[in-house]
């Protein structure tokens, strides 16, 4: 589901021969020669860190019906703004709490991070938190909810 990449990923706006045309040409040819960025799950692996780079990576997830991805320790989601009857099942719930902490999750999804603070909370005997950030709209009711 989703808009195709090439009408949501972002497009360079400055003129040919600038400096910052000249940049933005090798940054996206650094990119392009060692990112898969279709397949990464974290915004940490792409290898030019910056706003663009990110949003191209958030935009072809987002293409593929990925609406999770993380940024090191934090989960970013992306609205779909339609029904991913797929995403909340009790399968995928059960895949994500019954993980070992030493495995790697299936993907990035809410029920891991969840899964995450109440292994946390129980080995720790501490209090753990889950921030959830957003403009109006983006979501976040929706997440917390599952």
């Amino acid at each position: 589901g989703g808009a195709p990449p090439s009408s949501c990923c972002p497009t360079s706006t400055s003129s040919p021969g600038t400096p910052e045309a000249a940049m933005n040409f090798i940054k996206n040819a650094m990119s392009n020669l060692l990112d898969d960025q279709a397949t990464f799950t974290d915004l940490t692996q792409v290898a030019v860190v910056d706003a663009e780079a990110c949003l191209s990576v958030l935009c072809h997830r987002h293409a593929r019906g990925s609406v999770y991805t993380h940024c090191g320790p934090m989960l970013v989601a992306v609205n779909p703004y339609h029904e991913i009857p797929e995403l909340y099942t009790p399968d995928v719930l059960e895949r994500h709490v019954r993980l070992a902490p030493s495995e790697e999750p299936p993907a990035p999804h809410v029920y891991c991070t969840a899964a995450k603070a109440y292994r946390r909370a129980m080995s720790s005997g501490t209090d753990q938190a889950i921030v959830i950030s957003g403009e109006s709209g983006s979501g976040k009711t929706e997440t917390a909810r599952h």
